[in-house]
Protein backbone atom coordinates (compact mmCIF):
# COMPACT_ATOMS: atom_id res chain seq x y z
CA UNK A 1 0.00 0.00 0.00
CA UNK A 2 1.56 3.19 -0.83
CA UNK A 3 1.87 6.36 1.99
CA UNK A 4 -0.50 8.90 1.89
CA UNK A 5 0.24 11.94 0.50
CA UNK A 6 0.93 14.53 3.26
CA UNK A 7 1.54 18.43 2.51
CA UNK A 8 3.33 20.25 4.96
CA UNK A 9 2.49 23.40 5.12
CA UNK A 10 4.51 26.23 7.25
CA UNK A 11 4.29 29.92 7.69
CA UNK A 12 6.97 32.35 7.84
CA UNK A 13 7.52 35.90 9.02
CA UNK A 14 10.50 37.69 9.66
CA UNK A 15 11.86 34.39 10.89
CA UNK A 16 13.44 32.70 8.45
CA UNK A 17 16.15 31.54 10.54
CA UNK A 18 13.64 29.43 12.62
CA UNK A 19 11.94 28.42 8.99
CA UNK A 20 15.48 26.77 8.07
CA UNK A 21 16.47 24.82 11.51
CA UNK A 22 13.04 23.82 10.87
CA UNK A 23 13.61 22.41 7.54
CA UNK A 24 17.23 20.87 8.73
CA UNK A 25 15.34 18.70 10.87
CA UNK A 26 12.55 17.99 8.36
CA UNK A 27 14.96 16.47 5.61
CA UNK A 28 15.57 14.12 8.68
CA UNK A 29 12.30 12.32 8.90
CA UNK A 30 11.54 8.59 8.10
CA UNK A 31 8.20 9.17 6.18
CA UNK A 32 8.85 9.01 2.11
CA UNK A 33 5.73 10.46 0.61
CA UNK A 34 5.30 14.28 1.39
CA UNK A 35 6.01 18.32 -0.37
CA UNK A 36 6.68 21.59 1.55
CA UNK A 37 4.49 24.95 1.22
CA UNK A 38 6.35 27.77 2.28
CA UNK A 39 4.37 30.63 2.89
CA UNK A 40 6.33 34.05 3.33
CA UNK A 41 4.16 36.49 5.42
CA UNK A 42 5.49 39.48 3.33
CA UNK A 43 7.96 40.12 6.11
CA UNK A 44 9.85 42.85 6.09
CA UNK A 45 13.32 41.59 6.41
CA UNK A 46 15.55 39.53 4.23
CA UNK A 47 12.93 36.04 5.05
CA UNK A 48 12.71 35.82 0.89
CA UNK A 49 16.12 36.12 0.20
CA UNK A 50 17.44 33.87 2.85
CA UNK A 51 14.70 30.98 2.23
CA UNK A 52 15.22 31.84 -1.39
CA UNK A 53 19.06 30.85 -0.99
CA UNK A 54 18.60 27.79 0.97
CA UNK A 55 16.11 26.53 -1.24
CA UNK A 56 18.33 27.12 -4.25
CA UNK A 57 21.49 25.02 -2.72
CA UNK A 58 18.98 22.32 -2.68
CA UNK A 59 17.89 22.56 -6.17
CA UNK A 60 21.62 22.73 -7.10
CA UNK A 61 22.34 19.52 -6.09
CA UNK A 62 23.83 20.50 -2.84
CA UNK A 63 21.07 19.75 -0.24
CA UNK A 64 21.80 19.27 3.54
CA UNK A 65 20.41 15.51 3.21
CA UNK A 66 19.36 12.63 0.82
CA UNK A 67 16.57 14.10 0.94
CA UNK A 68 16.64 17.30 0.21
CA UNK A 69 18.23 16.80 -2.74
CA UNK A 70 15.18 14.95 -4.07
CA UNK A 71 13.20 18.16 -3.61
CA UNK A 72 12.20 20.02 -7.04
CA UNK A 73 12.22 24.04 -5.92
CA UNK A 74 9.21 26.38 -7.45
CA UNK A 75 8.70 29.66 -6.04
CA UNK A 76 5.13 31.54 -6.84
CA UNK A 77 3.69 34.87 -6.30
CA UNK A 78 -0.15 35.30 -3.99
CA UNK A 79 -1.65 36.32 -7.19
CA UNK A 80 -0.80 32.99 -9.27
CA UNK A 81 -2.02 30.86 -6.72
CA UNK A 82 -5.67 31.41 -8.24
CA UNK A 83 -4.41 32.03 -12.18
CA UNK A 84 -2.06 28.77 -12.62
CA UNK A 85 -3.36 25.94 -13.92
CA UNK A 86 -2.92 22.55 -11.94
CA UNK A 87 -0.39 19.89 -13.30
CA UNK A 88 -2.31 16.62 -13.37
CA UNK A 89 0.21 14.78 -11.63
CA UNK A 90 2.31 16.73 -9.42
CA UNK A 91 5.79 16.02 -8.67
CA UNK A 92 6.30 13.67 -5.59
CA UNK A 93 8.64 16.23 -3.62
CA UNK A 94 8.29 19.37 -4.14
CA UNK A 95 9.04 22.87 -1.88
CA UNK A 96 7.14 25.85 -2.76
CA UNK A 97 7.81 29.16 -1.55
CA UNK A 98 4.88 31.34 -2.17
CA UNK A 99 4.91 35.12 -1.61
CA UNK A 100 2.43 36.80 0.35
CA UNK A 101 1.35 40.32 -0.70
CA UNK A 102 0.73 41.20 2.67
CA UNK A 103 1.02 40.21 6.54
CA UNK A 104 -2.52 37.35 6.93
CA UNK A 105 -1.74 36.29 10.22
CA UNK A 106 -1.50 32.68 11.21
CA UNK A 107 -4.76 31.77 9.92
CA UNK A 108 -4.75 33.83 6.87
CA UNK A 109 -0.76 32.59 5.92
CA UNK A 110 -1.97 28.92 6.52
CA UNK A 111 -4.78 29.17 4.30
CA UNK A 112 -3.06 30.04 1.47
CA UNK A 113 -0.59 27.06 1.83
CA UNK A 114 -3.52 24.82 2.67
CA UNK A 115 -5.17 26.35 -0.82
CA UNK A 116 -2.15 26.14 -3.01
CA UNK A 117 -1.92 22.60 -1.34
CA UNK A 118 -5.10 21.51 -2.37
CA UNK A 119 -5.07 22.94 -5.84
CA UNK A 120 -1.55 22.06 -7.39
CA UNK A 121 -0.21 19.30 -5.19
CA UNK A 122 -3.19 16.93 -4.07
CA UNK A 123 -2.20 15.79 -1.00
CA UNK A 124 -4.17 13.12 1.12
CA UNK A 125 -3.55 15.04 4.60
CA UNK A 126 -2.21 18.78 5.09
CA UNK A 127 0.72 18.96 8.11
CA UNK A 128 0.41 22.86 9.80
CA UNK A 129 3.40 23.09 11.22
CA UNK A 130 4.99 25.85 12.93
CA UNK A 131 8.17 27.34 11.68
CA UNK A 132 9.23 27.60 15.25
CA UNK A 133 9.51 23.65 15.87
CA UNK A 134 12.06 21.15 15.52
CA UNK A 135 10.76 17.55 14.65
CA UNK A 136 12.05 14.54 15.46
CA UNK A 137 12.60 11.95 12.84
CA UNK A 138 9.70 9.58 13.01
CA UNK A 139 7.18 12.11 14.05
CA UNK A 140 5.00 12.07 10.86
CA UNK A 141 4.83 8.35 10.64
CA UNK A 142 2.54 7.69 14.04
CA UNK A 143 0.68 11.13 13.23
CA UNK A 144 -0.58 9.19 9.33
CA UNK A 145 -1.37 6.04 11.31
CA UNK A 146 -4.00 7.59 13.46
CA UNK A 147 -6.00 8.78 11.10
CA UNK A 148 -8.57 6.59 10.19
CA UNK A 149 -12.44 6.79 10.22
CA UNK A 150 -13.55 9.59 12.15
CA UNK A 151 -10.39 10.63 13.07
CA UNK A 152 -10.17 14.18 11.57
CA UNK A 153 -7.27 15.83 13.08
CA UNK A 154 -4.49 14.68 15.03
CA UNK A 155 -1.55 16.03 16.63
CA UNK A 156 1.87 15.16 18.54
CA UNK A 157 3.14 15.84 22.13
CA UNK A 158 4.92 19.19 22.07
CA UNK A 159 8.00 19.78 24.12
CA UNK A 160 9.80 22.89 24.31
CA UNK A 161 13.28 23.83 22.99
CA UNK A 162 15.42 23.81 24.00
CA UNK A 163 13.77 22.52 27.22
CA UNK A 164 13.12 19.42 25.62
CA UNK A 165 11.78 17.80 28.97
CA UNK A 166 9.52 20.07 28.99
CA UNK A 167 5.91 19.42 27.87
CA UNK A 168 4.09 22.44 26.29
CA UNK A 169 1.04 20.88 25.25
CA UNK A 170 -0.46 17.02 25.49
CA UNK A 171 -3.99 18.31 23.58
CA UNK A 172 -6.11 20.65 24.68
CA UNK A 173 -8.94 20.63 26.90
CA UNK A 174 -11.77 23.91 26.63
CA UNK A 175 -12.22 25.03 30.38
CA UNK A 176 -15.70 27.22 28.52
CA UNK A 177 -16.61 29.47 31.85
CA UNK A 178 -13.50 31.03 31.23
CA UNK A 179 -13.29 30.36 27.68
CA UNK A 180 -9.31 29.19 27.91
CA UNK A 181 -7.93 26.60 25.36
CA UNK A 182 -5.53 24.82 28.45
CA UNK A 183 -2.64 22.67 27.26
CA UNK A 184 -2.41 19.50 29.03
CA UNK A 185 0.53 19.23 30.95
CA UNK A 186 1.53 22.82 30.08
CA UNK A 187 5.02 23.38 31.86
CA UNK A 188 5.41 19.61 33.44
CA UNK A 189 8.11 17.20 33.32
CA UNK A 190 7.79 14.98 30.85
CA UNK A 191 7.62 12.04 32.60
CA UNK A 192 5.20 9.85 30.66
CA UNK A 193 2.08 11.19 32.04
CA UNK A 194 0.89 11.48 29.24
CA UNK A 195 1.90 8.63 27.03
CA UNK A 196 -1.48 7.35 25.93
CA UNK A 197 -3.53 8.19 23.16
CA UNK A 198 -6.86 10.54 23.97
CA UNK A 199 -9.51 12.00 22.05
CA UNK A 200 -9.11 15.88 23.25
CA UNK A 201 -11.17 19.49 22.63
CA UNK A 202 -8.57 20.58 20.66
CA UNK A 203 -4.98 20.59 19.58
CA UNK A 204 -1.89 23.58 19.63
CA UNK A 205 -1.60 25.07 15.81
CA UNK A 206 2.36 24.46 16.19
CA UNK A 207 1.36 20.97 14.83
CA UNK A 208 -1.47 19.80 13.29
CA UNK A 209 -2.33 16.40 10.75
CA UNK A 210 -5.56 16.94 8.90
CA UNK A 211 -7.43 15.33 6.38
CA UNK A 212 -7.93 16.88 2.98
CA UNK A 213 -11.51 16.08 3.41
CA UNK A 214 -12.19 18.31 6.60
CA UNK A 215 -11.18 21.02 4.98
CA UNK A 216 -13.11 20.21 1.96
CA UNK A 217 -16.54 19.34 4.44
CA UNK A 218 -15.87 22.86 6.92
CA UNK A 219 -14.11 24.77 4.97
CA UNK A 220 -10.22 26.66 6.09
CA UNK A 221 -8.61 28.55 8.92
CA UNK A 222 -11.25 31.64 9.86
CA UNK A 223 -8.84 34.49 9.15
CA UNK A 224 -11.03 36.76 11.58
CA UNK A 225 -8.86 35.02 14.66
CA UNK A 226 -5.71 36.20 12.91
CA UNK A 227 -3.68 34.98 15.86
CA UNK A 228 -4.81 32.87 18.77
CA UNK A 229 -7.15 30.85 18.58
CA UNK A 230 -7.71 29.88 15.18
CA UNK A 231 -6.72 26.40 15.75
CA UNK A 232 -9.16 25.76 18.39
CA UNK A 233 -12.06 27.19 16.74
CA UNK A 234 -11.29 24.89 13.22
CA UNK A 235 -10.90 21.88 15.87
CA UNK A 236 -14.30 22.46 17.90
CA UNK A 237 -15.95 22.78 14.52
CA UNK A 238 -14.41 19.29 12.77
CA UNK A 239 -16.00 18.00 15.97
CA UNK A 240 -19.30 19.39 15.23
CA UNK A 241 -19.05 17.64 11.86
CA UNK A 242 -18.61 14.07 13.88
CA UNK A 243 -14.61 14.08 13.45
CA UNK A 244 -12.73 13.39 16.20
CA UNK A 245 -9.50 15.21 17.53
CA UNK A 246 -6.97 13.00 19.02
CA UNK A 247 -3.77 13.50 20.96
CA UNK A 248 -1.15 10.88 19.70
CA UNK A 249 2.11 10.86 22.14
CA UNK A 250 4.58 8.30 19.90
CA UNK A 251 4.85 11.46 17.85
CA UNK A 252 7.30 14.12 18.97
CA UNK A 253 8.05 17.29 18.39
CA UNK A 254 10.02 20.77 19.78
CA UNK A 255 8.41 24.19 20.00
CA UNK A 256 10.20 27.39 20.50
CA UNK A 257 7.34 29.26 22.51
CA UNK A 258 9.06 30.09 24.96
CA UNK A 259 9.44 28.31 28.56
CA UNK A 260 9.60 30.88 30.61
CA UNK A 261 8.60 33.72 28.22
CA UNK A 262 5.63 36.13 28.59
CA UNK A 263 2.53 37.30 26.51
CA UNK A 264 3.01 40.17 24.59
CA UNK A 265 0.42 43.50 24.25
CA UNK A 266 -0.46 41.76 20.86
CA UNK A 267 -1.22 38.39 21.75
CA UNK A 268 -3.10 39.56 25.01
CA UNK A 269 -4.92 41.98 22.75
CA UNK A 270 -6.00 38.57 20.17
CA UNK A 271 -5.78 36.29 23.75
CA UNK A 272 -9.11 38.68 24.77
CA UNK A 273 -10.47 39.63 21.40
CA UNK A 274 -10.71 36.52 19.96
CA UNK A 275 -12.43 34.67 23.37
CA UNK A 276 -15.60 36.60 22.61
CA UNK A 277 -15.36 35.18 18.59
CA UNK A 278 -15.05 31.42 20.01
CA UNK A 279 -18.15 31.86 22.19
CA UNK A 280 -19.85 33.34 19.44
CA UNK A 281 -19.43 30.69 17.06
CA UNK A 282 -19.56 27.45 19.46
CA UNK A 283 -21.72 28.89 22.51
CA UNK A 284 -25.77 29.38 22.99
CA UNK A 285 -26.87 33.12 23.85
CA UNK A 286 -27.54 31.82 27.50
CA UNK A 287 -24.18 30.40 28.22
CA UNK A 288 -22.47 33.35 26.46
CA UNK A 289 -24.36 35.78 28.78
CA UNK A 290 -22.88 33.84 31.71
CA UNK A 291 -19.56 32.96 30.42
CA UNK A 292 -19.14 36.84 29.21
CA UNK A 293 -19.62 37.93 32.65
CA UNK A 294 -16.79 35.59 34.20
CA UNK A 295 -14.39 36.90 31.62
CA UNK A 296 -15.15 40.32 32.00
CA UNK A 297 -14.12 39.54 35.93
CA UNK A 298 -10.49 37.91 34.47
CA UNK A 299 -10.25 40.91 32.65
CA UNK A 300 -10.73 43.55 35.65
CA UNK A 301 -8.41 41.00 37.58
CA UNK A 302 -5.62 41.05 34.78
CA UNK A 303 -5.78 44.93 33.96
CA UNK A 304 -5.59 45.66 37.82
CA UNK A 305 -2.28 43.19 38.06
CA UNK A 306 -1.12 44.77 34.76
CA UNK A 307 -1.40 48.54 36.52
CA UNK A 308 -0.05 47.54 39.55
CA UNK A 309 3.10 46.34 37.84
CA UNK A 310 2.95 49.79 36.32
CA UNK A 311 2.96 47.54 32.66
CA UNK A 312 -0.29 50.02 31.79
CA UNK A 313 0.41 48.98 27.93
CA UNK A 314 -0.40 45.59 28.83
CA UNK A 315 -3.71 46.78 30.59
CA UNK A 316 -4.52 48.56 27.63
CA UNK A 317 -4.11 46.13 24.93
CA UNK A 318 -6.45 43.78 27.09
CA UNK A 319 -9.59 46.73 27.43
CA UNK A 320 -8.94 46.98 23.70
CA UNK A 321 -9.11 42.72 23.22
CA UNK A 322 -12.02 42.67 25.23
CA UNK A 323 -14.01 45.64 23.43
CA UNK A 324 -13.26 44.98 20.21
CA UNK A 325 -14.28 41.12 21.00
CA UNK A 326 -17.28 42.68 22.05
CA UNK A 327 -18.41 44.54 19.09
CA UNK A 328 -17.30 42.06 16.21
Amino acid sequence: MNDPRVSIVMVNWNGWRDTLECLDSIWEIDYPNYDIVIVDNDSSDDSVVKIREYLNLISDGEGFSDAGDDFQVHEVAQINILMDTPVENPPKHQITLIRARKNWGFAGGNNLGIKYALKFLKPDYLLLLNNDTVVEADFLTPLVETVSGDVGVVGPKTCYFPEKEYINSAGVKMIWPWVIAQNQGIGELDQGQFDEVQEVDALLGACLLIKAEVFQEIGLLDSNFFLILEETDFCLRAHQQGYQIIYQPLSKIYHKEGFSGRLSQLSLYYFYRNRFLIMKKHLNPSKMVLFSNLVFFRLLKDVLTFFLRGEWGFSWAAIRGYYAGLKF
